[in-house]
C-alpha cells in the first residue's frame, strides 16, 4: 500500500525529485525506480478488494483521506520496524496508526481539525464511536504503553519488557482494530 501511495504522492509533487528527497531512506530506493515511471491517478491507488471503501475513500474530504493515509503508513512501518527488529519502536508506530485513524474518524464527525492530542481515549469519545469493549480496551493498553515505550527510562529494562512476541500481539491487534475502524460508517 505504501508503494502506491508514494507514487500517488510523486504525481502530484512539480518535481518527483523533491519526494525522494522528502522520504524516509527505506522508501529512497523505492521511489527512484517509482518516479522514473508515469504516476498513477489517485482513483487507483488503494486496496481494489473492497470497491466501497474504495469508493468512498475516493469522496470523502481531503483532510480525512490524509489521516487515513498516514495511518496507513504508520502501520506499514511499525511492519517493518517488526521486521528489523526494532520493537519498541512497533509499539510507538502501531499507536501513531491508531492515533490517525481516530483523528480521520474527528474529521469526519465533526468536519474540523482534530484536536493536538496523542491521547487515544479521548480521540475515541471525540469521534462518538461504539467501540467494541475489547478494542477499547486496547486503545487504552496502548495508550498507557506510549509514553513508557517513546521515552523509557531505562532502555534495557524496557527492551526486555517488550519482546517479539509481544510486540507482534501490538501490531496484530492494532491492524484489527484498524481494520474495524476503516469499515466503519463515519468513513462512508
Amino acid at each position: 500500500m505504501w508503494k502506491s501511495l508514494y507514487i500517488a504522492h510523486a504525481a502530484l509533487y512539480n518535481t518527483r525529485k523533491e519526494l525522494v528527497d522528502l522520504a524516509p531512506p527505506y522508501g529512497r530506493t523505492f521511489l527512484r525506480s517509482a518516479c522514473q515511471r508515469e504516476p498513477v491517478a489517485v482513483a487507483e491507488i488503494g486496496d481494489q478488494s473492497d470497491s466501497k471503501v474504495s469508493s468512498a475513500r475516493q469522496t470523502m474530504k481531503p483532510d480525512t483521506r490524509n489521516w487515513l493515509d498516514m495511518s496507513e503508513y504508520d502501520v506499514e512501518t511499525a511492519r517493518h520496524m517488526l521486521a528489523t527488529g526494532r520493537y519498541l519502536y512497533v509499539v510507538f508506530m502501531c499507536h501513531l496508526a491508531l492515533e490517525k485513524m481516530l483523528k480521520a474518524h474527528v474529521t469526519a464527525v465533526t468536519q474540523s481539525i482534530p484536536p493536538k492530542t496523542h491521547d487515544l481515549i479521548y480521540l475515541v469519545k471525540q469521534s462518538g464511536l461504539a467501540m467494541p469493549q475489547p478494542y477499547l480496551d486496547f486503545i487504552g493498553k496502548i495508550n498507557n504503553a506510549s509514553v513508557p515505550t517513546r521515552y523509557p527510562d531505562d532502555l534495557p529494562k524496557m527492551i526486555a519488557q517488550y519482546p517479539e512476541s509481544v510486540v507482534r500481539d501490538y501490531l496484530e491487534r492494532t491492524e484489527e482494530v484498524l481494520q474495524w475502524l476503516r469499515q466503519h460508517p463515519n468513513l462512508r
